[in-house]
């Protein structure tokens, strides 16, 4: 399972063990949302920091002892960052073709 939010830091769990296994850093603000590929190679994620980031999950779970940092050093396991124009990311999702499809939003306030 994975877990994000006002942290900057995706958090990878073992459920059964009821253990955090990694921690993936390289989003610079909060996190919105999250989704793993059919297969479960990659996760996609997305937030306030106006990025939709792709990570490595295989990469992840060979080196999976918990790297907790302060959340400056982009994790490896990031394979690609995709930046939006102005607009928060608030929905990724994995098509079941493996496509990323990502939804944002942008209100200009007077």
């Amino acid at each position: 399972m994975a877990s994000g939010g006002e942290d900057r830091s995706i958090h990878l769990w073992d459920l059964a063990a009821g253990r955090l296994l990694k921690e993936l850093h390289g989003h610079t603000d909060t996190i919105h949302s999250m989704s793993f590929s059919a297969d479960g190679t990659l996760l996609v994620s997305g937030g306030l920091d106006n990025c939709v980031r792709v990570w490595d999950m295989g990469q992840a779970l060979k080196t999976s002892t918990n790297s907790s940092s302060s959340g400056t050093v982009v994790s490896a396991e990031l394979k690609a960052s995709y930046q939006t124009k102005n607009a928060t990311v608030h929905y990724v999702q994995f098509s079941s073709y493996n496509l990323v499809s990502a939804a944002g939003a942008y209100t200009v306030l007077d």
